[in-house]
């Protein structure tokens, strides 16, 4: 790595404010690593400590009441939504921006959490240039890069893993945070580069500025969303009919019908189908129970 050539094309330190951090990780050598790519490449960073367990990390960031705050998902003594909790409790979350750093052996669990609540990580092992490149966004905003909500939505996903969300947060034009409840979404739309958010409660589409696949990789562990064409995504919980002579969806509360592609069309009616069969294989049992019961 040419570090010489890294600070060459570093950002003037003068556009930035001073970011008083914090560091929490338990490997001594990523720890030194961190250490010296901040002292490298950020000169608008003050380390004013470090942590390498829970307890330690909590006692650090109530003392010294940094702006910045770089945390291992991964913490000795606990677990990062076990931290969160804590500053939350002592109400050091409002002021705090974060970069959560993950390895791979937990990237899974966490990266679905992260995505939910629209916060950025940082994938070890990171280059010298993705850690400045996240230092510099929080350095460029007067507020911290994540709201309370957002914080609040990765601690309780953070928390029960294996529960489905029913908030997901998205990034609207201009950066900021909107909170939408998933079972308010009617559909996505792919617009360009950014999605729309169509809302049973609203009659305007919440234009979100990312794109719809991003969203799509979000969901697809949600059985109630299904994609019926690279441009649209419904929500099943308001799927009224689906005619696959005409490949159109009709929702309740959508004044308009959807239109489906060729392949999202036969996955759809597969799917109904598929679902059609669970029920009836239920209910057969049930029928001849009672003709049982009552002789008919």
């Amino acid at each position: 790595m040419n570090i010489e050539l890294l600070l060459n094309e570093s950002p003037n330190s003068e556009e930035l404010r001073m970011l008083r951090t914090v560091i929490v990780e338990d490997n001594s050598a990523e720890r030194d690593n961190v250490l010296s790519f901040l002292t490298q490449l950020c000169p608008n960073v003050e380390v004013v400590g470090v942590a390498s367990e829970m307890n330690e990390a909590i006692r650090v960031v109530v003392e010294t009441n940094p702006d910045l705050l770089l945390t291992d998902v991964q913490i000795t003594g606990g677990s990062c939504y076990q931290l969160l909790e804590q500053l939350r409790h002592k109400n050091q979350l409002d002021s705090l921006s974060i970069i959560f750093m993950t390895g791979h052996y937990d990237f899974n669990n966490a990266t679905q959490a992260f995505k939910y609540a629209a916060v950025d990580f940082l994938v070890k092992p990171f280059s010298a240039k993705e850690l400045q490149a996240a230092v510099v966004k929080v350095a460029k905003q007067k507020e911290p890069i994540q709201n309370y909500e957002q914080l609040s939505l990765l601690i309780d996903f953070l928390n029960s893993p294996q529960k489905n969300s029913e908030r997901i947060a998205i990034t609207l034009i201009g950066g900021k945070i909107q909170m939408i409840e998933l079972s308010d979404i009617l559909y996505l739309e792919a617009k360009a580069s950014m999605t729309n958010f169509w809302l049973a409660s609203n009659t305007h589409a919440v234009v979100a500025n990312r794109n719809l696949g991003q969203y799509v990789d979000i969901l697809q562990n949600d059985a109630r969303f299904f994609s019926i064409s690279n441009s649209l995504c419904i929500n099943l919980d308001y799927l009224q009919t689906y005619d696959h002579g005409e490949q159109t969806v009709k929702l309740k509360g959508c004044p308009q019908a959807l239109y489906a592609s060729r392949q999202g069309g036969q996955r759809l009616r597969q799917y109904l189908n598929t679902q059609n069969s669970i029920i009836n294989s239920k209910i057969e049992p049930l029928k001849s129970f009672f003709k049982g019961l009552f002789g008919k």
